[in-house]
């Protein structure tokens, strides 16, 4: 090959790739991924996580009751909405309820709320449809 093509230059000794500057970038890069999963994992949640529907009871054509248990916030009231439905799962009833903020609450106590809703017809159903942080 070197017959048909030509040698190398005198003095030729290869490209030498310098590796530090990549290494320097690939730590950056990874420090940055690092630091964004942190921020996603451990940022504060922004909603409540912890609320479940526990019963439901239609006392009349006008009136529901709908419990559900909620872990509160330590720092942030909470609101949730209830709502309840009839036959055809259209909405007959919707009422928003807010959960005071507990310090003292430790993880595993639930707040346990019981909530009567009003209604334009007989419900059928009713529960707990979400919950968020009051800024």
């Amino acid at each position: 090959m070197s017959e048909r093509y030509g040698g190398r230059a005198p003095g030729y000794q290869g490209t030498k790739l310098n590796k530090r500057p990549l290494l320097i970038v690939a730590g950056i890069v990874t420090v940055l991924i690092a630091i964004g999963a942190a921020f996603f994992a451990f940022r504060p949640a922004g909603a409540p996580t912890t609320a479940s529907d526990v019963s439901f009871e239609a006392l009349d054509s006008n009136r529901a009751v709908v419990t559900f248990n909620i872990r509160p916030d330590r720092e942030r009231d909470s609101v949730c909405s209830v709502v309840a439905k009839n036959d055809f799962e259209a909405v007959v009833g919707y009422r928003e309820v807010t959960i005071p903020a507990s310090p003292d609450t430790a993880s595993s106590d639930l707040f346990h709320q019981e909530v009567e809703v009003n209604t334009t017809q007989r419900a059928v159903q009713g529960h707990l449809e979400s919950c968020w942080f009051v800024s």
